[in-house]
This record gives structure tokens, sequence and C-alpha cells, in this order.
């Protein structure tokens, strides 16, 4: 703006001021300056409400004929052309349908698109964007048919920048300006893509500018050493360690955790040895044969953690905060058996998997989940089955992803035998938590028949009885649709009069899945 209009602006802020305190109360301001308007003003009454409302007029005017054109911004380049197929005309219609009212299946929707190897319609991508904005979980789907149209609308709106950073970016490890001269998501890509071919000149470039980056760039940075993660990483991890920030100790402690025989897990187990005393069984004598008592595998006692925890513990990431009803000391506990291999410790006691998970999974919480913790992070498909073979293992939050690991001809046997195990048990809550935990499981074919009769047994009764309605819900948008629309029918056969709108609201969604397919096949020539 020119220096007239910031003078018109002044006055005209004065006489603002004038018409809220009153003429009669504060006189108009002289019409002093060599611009036209104050010139105009200089010819105008001097005084009274009338000449206070002609400056007004006069003023206004100016400030909307006075002010200058704001530069034109550069052009937006266009998105660039997509590379895949657009999603056929059937399935795009229906995504509308979602967008517009009951989405329950959107994420189905958008499973099948990538499937098809299928870009979204631009129309729809904005409000795609938003509901991925809103809700994190479905980020990766919304990102896998977005294409390029998507990643061009993210980068004009910040709400959808999500999309940009979770997109892989197409660097030249070769070209090192990305990494002396380019933003912190290129810098970071750059140096993902170098791990990726050369794992030792990566480290060495970040180890060389390493003081020079800011604490938040160094976490990120540092989180970039997981992938080709090595034994030769481990003395630069083991330096971050006395770094300042929390946060940059945090990854270099988990990085190292993951790292086999590193000098951070011994230390670990040495702590953790020195505070759980095992004690095996004895041989069973004469009446527990009798009675056919099996022996466990004998007594575990846990001391607590020094308190306060010593200045090592917390250099290695052992944090003292401990989350709301634990006390610190237990946290650090938890913390340890968490971040240990539990065949480390099991062979040193000469316990089997079995055994051992008998033995963790006993005790009182929260070291059970510690223990599944550390057998998602360092465990194989053995040890994991038998978690889940161990009656305690049934309330572990982690059950979903310990059933996971087990392969796919042993887990449905396993799981319909624990599934069974609790079929009839008057407790709702660990029923409920049990089968939440195996729902996300669903759609793998092998846990049909399991769940299935699961469901079976806790059909519900009433029309007032939400959960079991909201179970069966949950559970019929995530299985194979054709074996699932013959149980529904065959319940609904079976069911209270009064029950069957219910059960026809569910076979109308169970249909409404059977034609999702169908919308994505090509269309037949003419």
């Amino acid at each position: 703006m020119s220096a007239a209009p910031t003078a018109i602006d002044r006055r005209w802020q004065t006489l603002g001021d004038v018409a809220l305190i009153g003429c009669e109360r504060q006189p108009l301001p002289a019409d002093d300056g060599d611009d036209a308007l104050a010139r105009l003003c200089a010819t105008l009454p001097a005084d009274g409400p009338q000449a206070l409302l002609d400056r007004l007029a006069a003023h206004a005017l100016a400030r909307r004929a006075g002010r200058r054109v704001p530069p034109v911004p550069a052009a937006v380049e266009p998105a660039a052309d997509e590379t895949r197929m657009p999603c056929p005309p059937a399935a795009a219609a229906l995504l509308g349908q979602l967008l517009a009212g009951e989405d329950e299946l959107l994420p189905e929707w958008l499973r099948l698109a990538a499937e098809a190897g299928v870009y979204a319609p631009p129309e729809t991508l904005p409000l795609l964007l938003d509901r991925a904005a809103r809700d994190s979980h479905l980020r990766d789907a919304v990102a896998a048919i977005s294409g390029r149209r998507g990643l061009w609308l993210a980068a004009q709106n910040p709400a959808w920048r999500w999309l940009t950073r979770s997109a892989p970016a197409a660097v030249e490890p070769a070209d090192e300006r990305l990494w002396q001269d380019g933003s912190p998501e290129q810098r970071l890509a750059w140096l993902r893509a170098c791990r990726r071919i050369d794992p030792d000149a990566a480290r060495a470039r970040l180890v060389a500018d390493w003081k020079t980056e800011k604490a938040e760039h160094r976490r990120r940075l540092l989180e970039a050493l997981s992938e080709n993660l090595g034994p030769a990483d481990e003395d630069f991890l083991e330096a971050v360690l006395d770094e300042r920030a929390a946060s940059v100790r945090a990854v270099a402690a988990s990085l190292l955790l993951q790292l086999p025989g590193s000098a951070l897990l011994a230390r670990h187990g040495a702590r953790l040895a020195a505070l759980a005393r095992f004690t095996p069984a004895t041989a069973p004598g004469m009446l527990d044969r009798l009675l056919k008592r099996e022996a466990g595998p004998g007594t575990l006692e846990l001391d607590l953690p020094p308190e306060p925890l010593p200045p090592d513990w917390l250099r290695d990431g052992i944090d003292p905060r401990a989350p709301k009803g634990i006390g610190p000391r237990v946290h650090a506990l938890v913390q340890l058996i968490a971040a240990l291999p539990p065949q480390s410790w099991a062979h040193a006691h000469g316990l089997d998997a079995d055994a051992a998970c008998a033995l963790w999974l006993g005790l009182e919480a929260p070291l059970p989940a510690a223990w599944a913790q550390a057998l998602l992070a360092h465990a194989d498909a053995g040890w994991a089955a038998a978690a889940l073979r161990c009656p305690a293992g049934l309330a572990l939050p982690m059950l979903a992803g310990l059933a996971a690991r087990v392969p796919e001809a042993g887990r449905g046997p396993l799981l319909a035998a624990r599934l069974a195990a609790v079929r009839g048990s008057l407790q709702a809550a660990p029923v409920q938590a049990l089968f939440g935990q195996l729902l996300p499981l669903a759609s793998q074919p092998e846990l049909f028949e399991p769940l299935r009769a699961f469901l079976a047994s806790r059909l519900p009764q009433t029309v007032h009885d939400h959960y079991a309605w909201s179970q069966l819900r949950a559970w019929l948008r995530l299985v194979p649709v054709a074996p699932a629309l013959a149980a529904l029918r065959d319940w609904r056969l079976h069911a209270a009069p009064e029950l069957y709108p219910r059960y026809d609201d569910l076979l109308a969604l169970l249909e409404r899945r059977e034609h999702l397919p169908v919308a994505f096949l090509p269309a037949e020539p003419t």
C-alpha cells in the first residue's frame, strides 16, 4: 500500500473515533495533508454531524477506490496425468452414495478400488480427503486411490497435508543436493532412500551433520535408521542415548532394542535378572498323581526397581513418568519386561515357550501385557501360539497381533479352542473383550467358522439387545459374504418374528456388500 492510502487509513480511524464518542464531545480533526482527499474535505463544512458524515463518506470511497490491486499469484501447475485407470461408473456411483449417506461400507469400497488398481473420481476427492483428515484409520486406504490429483489437491490445502506426508517421495540417492538444501520431508526421504541402498554411507552422512540438526529434525532423521538397521549402527545409537532431548533418546533406545545382542539388551537383561527370582516346581507327589494334577512350571517372584530410578536406567530409555493408575516403579518394571526377548529369559531358566507363557501370563496386571508386548516385538510364530494356548492370554490387548503371527494353517483351530473355552462364560466383559480383539481378523477365511459359532451362542434375544446387534453388524461388515448370508438366513429362520426387521436390515447390509465387487468389474464391450 502507498503512503497516501496509509494516511487515509489514519484519518479514517480518527473519524471513526469521533463518530463513536460524538462530534459534540470531540471536534472534527483538521483536514491537513496535501492529497486530493484532504483538499476535497477542506471544501466541506467544518463542524457538525453532517460534516462528520460527509467526511466519512469521502474517506470510505477513497479507501475503496485508492487501494492497489494485490499482485496476482503465480499460476498453479496443473495436476499430472493419472497413470492408472479411473474407477468404473458403477463404482463411482456407489462411492457417491456412500459419501452422501451411510458410509459403513466405505472402507470396503476403498479396499476394492485399491485391489482393482483404479483411482477415485476427482469430484469425490475433497470429501474423501476431509473424511481421512478426521479419521486417521482411513488415511492409508484413501492415499492408495487418490492418484496424482489427490496429491495435487493436498498441496493446496493445509488440512490435507497428511496425504503429502504419507506419500513416498521419489528421490534419487545420488542427488545430495536434496540432503543439503531440501525441505525436512525431502531430506528425510533422501536419507531413507540412501539407507536402502548404502546404509553405512547414509549413517555417515547423518553423523557428519548431526550436531547442526534441530532436535525436532533429529528424531525423524534418526527413525530413518530403521531401514536396514544393523550392528554397525550400534555405536552411533549408543552415543545418541546421551542426547538432552528425551524424544530423540527414546528413538535411539527403541532401535537398539531391535538389535539382537546389543549392549542395551544386555543391560536390561541384567536389570531384570536382579529383580526376578524363579523357583522351579518340585516333582508331583503321590496325591497329585492320583488326582492327575499337573505341576506348574514353578513360581516367579518379582522385586520392584529402586526408587528413584538410577541415572543409567533413565539414559537407557526407561521413562519415569508413569500413566495414571500405575506407580512409577511398576511402570519401570513393565518397560523392562516389554523390552527383552522372552526367549532369552526362558532359555536361561530351562523353560519352553508354553511353560514361560503360563508363568508370565498368570501374573497380576499389568505384567502379562508387558510380556505380550515383548512377544510381539521379539518372538516367532511358535511363541505367539504358546501365548494363545495359555488361558490367561485371552484378555491380552495384543491378542489380534499375536494371532496374526501364527501361520494360517494353525490359527483357526487355535483360536477356535480359545473361543470355545469362553463361549458359555457368564462373565460378559472377558467374552466381549475377546471378541473385540479378534474382530480385526474376521476377514480371514480360517476364522469364519470359529467366530460364527461364537456369535451363534450369543445371538440377540430382543430388539433392545443393542450390544449383541452391534457385534453382529461389525462382524458382518468384515467376513466373506456368501457364508455370512447363509448363516444369517438360518439365524433369522429360527428367530422370534419380532426380530425379523433387525435381521432384514442385516441381510440388506450383506446384499449391499455383495454388489460392491460387481461394480468394479470392467464394462463389457458393446
